[in-house]
């Protein structure tokens, strides 16, 4: 890779590559590993920012519920994607669940533009 390219990427992500950002670039690269946001050192590519992502295709409602249960007890605080699907029952359901027996867990949610995932903000702690 050409040393304009990985300046071009530093600049992207906030860094200028200069003597004092050295470290930060070079830290802020070593966490790209564990699926950060950011620069991929190692791959010379941009990592995009994604939540935490739960597809409940192919689960019954019984799976579904126990599922988005535990998954927003894991990530508390966060914001999080749940693909439901763009019709069917999930999609249907997910809003009286998140009014239901989520609601101590959710602080808002809403349908995403592409009418197949809701886009969720957790609480840190359960009201």
């Amino acid at each position: 890779m050409s040393q304009s390219f990985e300046n071009f990427i530093a600049q992207l992500a906030g860094f200028n590559k200069d003597e004092s950002d050295i470290s930060a670039y070079e830290k802020f690269g070593a966490k790209t590993k564990q699926r950060r946001c950011g620069v991929a050192r190692e791959h010379r590519e941009l990592v995009r920012c994604a939540p935490a992502r739960l597809d409940l295709h192919g689960r019954t409602v019984a799976e579904s519920e126990t599922a988005i249960l535990h998954f927003i007890q894991k990530n508390p605080g966060k914001v999080v994607e749940i693909i439901t699907g763009r019709s069917g029952k999930m999609r249907g359901l997910f809003p009286e669940w998140a009014n239901g027996f989520l609601a101590p867990y959710i602080a808002e949610y809403k349908l995403m533009q592409t009418g197949g995932a809701w886009m969720v903000t957790l609480r840190k702690k359960p009201k």
